[in-house]
């Protein structure tokens, strides 16, 4: 999936909601979702053995979506470390439709 493919998938979830956030997540989706009260669904974007890989990705998505209406991230780049133990990192939007 190359970075234009990423920015037209969370445009496309942004575009279906009334609210979104970007993160990155070690956990299954279904243990990361329970962490958010505020939010209703998630969507994985990418996915990557490679944590660093995934951290890129936050970041530039952060950075990219920050002045978008709709996204309820408080600032640019990476919200920090993931726990580095998970063979699987990805990439995600929570978001609300309602």
């Amino acid at each position: 999936m190359t970075q234009k493919d990423i920015i037209e998938k969370i445009e496309s979830i942004a575009n279906k909601s009334t609210e979104f956030k970007i993160g990155e997540t070690g956990m299954s989706l279904t243990e990361r979702l329970a962490n958010y009260s505020e939010f209703e669904q998630i969507e994985g974007i990418i996915w990557s053995s490679d944590k660093s890989t995934i951290d890129y990705y936050e970041s530039l998505m952060n950075d990219h979506f920050i002045n978008h209406p709709k996204n309820k991230n408080l600032k640019t780049g990476s919200a920090g470390e993931m726990n580095s133990k998970s063979e699987r990192f990805i990439l995600y939007v929570v978001y609300n439709t309602k």
